[in-house]
């Protein structure tokens, strides 16, 4: 998806368009390798990505942890949205939590 600069026009130079979706998904650690799997899944607009993109895990009190990517969602990409942990997501955000988070700082 890419739109033409007006400063560009007639030059043939394309400037890439800035990407408003993007793609929170958060993958289960389990008790072993076996048991990984996604958890959260969810398309969110660029400042909310910008927040999430700083968190890296989540971790529980039952030795578990969550890892969690953020990436660009492409032009017309249908996304199997999985509802796990909005609240948890909503929490982190509201209190700017970034980097190695144990489950006990999110808090209620």
């Amino acid at each position: 998806m890419t739109e033409s600069c007006k400063a560009c026009q007639g030059t043939g130079i394309v400037i890439p368009k800035k990407p408003t979706r993007f793609i929170v998904e958060a993958v289960w650690s389990g008790y072993r390798s076996s048991q990984s799997r996604p958890c959260h899944r969810r398309v969110v607009k660029s400042w909310e990505a910008e927040a999430l993109a700083k968190v890296k895990t989540v971790a529980f009190t039952d030795g578990t942890t969550m890892s969690v990517t953020v990436r660009p969602c492409a032009p017309r990409e249908k996304v199997q949205e999985i509802h796990g942990y909005d609240s948890l997501f909503y929490k982190i955000r509201s209190r700017h939590l970034t980097g190695y988070i144990p489950v006990e700082k999110v808090g209620d």
